[in-house]
């Protein structure tokens, strides 16, 4: 497999081993994608595809497919069939945090206590597929889980807590 390359300087800092082979193909272009959603100019932002938050990449699942499977080397592999199939194999390789079966996260995404949040299903990037990459800075708002303690969404017109 030829290098795949990783973009030096997100948020305009150095990436630690940002061009270093992978001896992982998938662990490469799973890194390669993930830079590609940090690049962008939506990253950590409420409408975005992807948030630095409490020390995890979370990415939103379809759009993080979506751009995976338009990396060359993922094209030329056997078809892995649909997206779900795609976030089995990544787990199995642990390029994915799962906490048991669960790989795909919902949850809500909010930089605005006084508007809705947004429902977002979303994938945990591994801490080891993302070290080095810089997330400059984390996301400025909240990340919580849908079905967790914290599950409803809060009334825009509720006072905080």
């Amino acid at each position: 497999m030829a290098d795949v390359r990783v973009p030096v300087g997100v948020c305009g800092l150095p990436v630690a081993e940002a061009t270093a082979t992978v001896t992982d193909p998938w662990r490469a272009v799973v890194r390669a994608t993930l830079a590609t959603l940090i690049a962008s100019p939506r990253f950590n932002h409420m409408a975005g595809d992807a948030w630095f938050y409490e020390g995890l990449f979370h990415v939103a699942a379809k759009v993080f497919a979506e751009t995976l499977y338009q990396q060359p080397w993922v094209r030329a592999q056997a078809p892995l069939g649909d997206r779900k199939a795609l976030y089995r194999h990544l787990a199995a390789r642990q390029l994915i945090v799962t906490a048991g079966t669960q790989r795909i996260w919902s949850c809500y995404v909010s930089d605005n206590p006084a508007i809705h949040p947004r429902y977002v299903s979303a994938l945990k990037i591994a801490s080891t597929v993302a070290a080095g990459l810089v997330p400059c800075p984390a996301f400025p708002g909240r990340l919580w889980p849908a079905n967790g303690p914290d599950h409803r969404e809060p009334s825009p017109t509720a006072p905080s807590a």
